[in-house]
């Protein structure tokens, strides 16, 4: 083995900088998506141990809660990156909100993500049979002590009348939020998208139960 005074220092400098390149690249093709996923001015992707680190810009701060824009960042990021996360032993995805000269941070520990994840496919599901007038199906999705099989009927009324108005094209998720008074309810916000009208939804989701006890419309 050389001594290290007889190493090419240039051909080092060369392999220490692919190598820096290479770490610092493994982030890059998703932080473009993200950004334009969610509007931001600019947005950047690091990690620290098992931590990934989001940080996330605006020149105008956006309308919607920051909750829901880092939420729905983390859900994103766990959703793309899933074999980078499990090559790299991820726990843990931290978003912060650059925004009016102050910082907003928001952890998310991987298991509650995978959790809240969970729940956001349970409300696609009952997107996908609203929309396929067989709401009565979400039966097996909801809390039945909270929203009855009547009220599911008569959901497919209130599809059609939406269908015939809006000619929904898009059903796009905001995100979702947490409140600290109610640590098991999960809400989750969306819109129907037509061509020329937007309605939003609501969902709030028992993470506990693993139930939806409550659905809105225009909310």
């Amino acid at each position: 083995m050389l001594p290290i005074k007889s190493m090419n220092w240039p051909i080092f400098t060369i392999i220490i900088s692919l190598l820096v390149s290479c770490r610092e690249n493994s982030y890059t093709r998703y932080t473009e998506g993200l950004k334009q996923n969610i509007g931001a001015s600019e947005l950047t992707i690091n990690e620290v141990k098992d931590t990934i680190l989001i940080d996330i810009y605006y020149s105008t701060p956006p309308s919607m809660g920051y909750d829901f824009k880092s939420s729905s960042t983390a859900l994103m990021f766990m959703d793309t990156a899933k074999s980078l996360i499990k090559e790299k032993s991820i726990h843990h995805v931290n978003v912060y909100i650059h925004a009016n000269k102050e910082v907003t941070e928001y952890k998310y520990p991987l298991a509650d993500l995978t959790i809240y994840k969970s729940g956001m496919d349970v409300t696609t599901l009952f997107i996908q049979n609203l929309l396929h007038g067989q709401a009565e199906q979400n039966a097996r999705y909801v809390d039945l002590d909270k929203i009855s099989l009547e009220e599911l009927f008569n959901l497919n009324e209130v599809n059609e009348q939406m269908q015939s108005n809006l000619k929904i094209n898009l059903v796009s998720y905001d995100g979702f939020s947490l409140h600290n008074s109610e640590p098991n309810v999960v809400e989750y916000r969306g819109n129907f998208q037509g061509e020329e009208e937007t309605i939003p939804f609501v969902f709030h989701y028992d993470k506990n139960l693993k139930r939806i006890f409550y659905f809105g419309i225009n909310e």
